[in-house]
């Protein structure tokens, strides 16, 4: 209880639970929700393209989840440099109820562990389709 509860969570996967927020303003939770906000659906756009697969699908509007947290109760800071971190020193000071602190990044920077997870896929699918040369099995269209 003497510590501030942080989540870190990317824009896809705050799409789908929203009605958390909800539930950290009905019950003033000081909450710290740092949204890793791509506009995509990051880990599945990457394992496409490095599959070679269409990734278009992966992509939507860029939210404004600051907004919607706003318009939720909670608090909303965007971020698009470093800087505008500042906005959230005042919360910090005395957190009362949920932060919520998107984070816009480049959905076309890839870390280099998610290439490493996918070809360690594409080894694996190999070695179970019988030899290296075994190609992929194709993606459901």
């Amino acid at each position: 209880p003497d510590r501030l509860p942080v989540v870190l969570v990317g824009d896809g996967a705050l799409m789908m639970s929203l009605g958390d927020i909800d539930t950290a303003v009905r019950h003033q939770l000081p909450l710290l929700i740092v949204v890793v906000n791509d506009a995509a659906f990051g880990s599945e756009v990457h394992n496409l393209d490095l599959l070679g697969l269409p990734s278009r699908l992966g992509f939507y509007n860029d939210p404004d989840f600051a907004a919607i947290a706003t318009a939720m109760g909670a608090g909303g800071i965007t971020v698009r440099s470093p800087g505008d971190l500042a906005q959230l020193a005042e919360w910090l000071a005395d957190p009362r109820g949920p932060m919520v602190v998107d984070c816009k990044t480049d959905a076309s920077i890839r870390s280099p562990w998610i290439e490493e997870v996918v070809r360690r896929q594409i080894v694996f699918r190999q070695k179970v389709r019988g030899g290296a040369g075994a190609r992929p099995a194709p993606a459901h269209r």
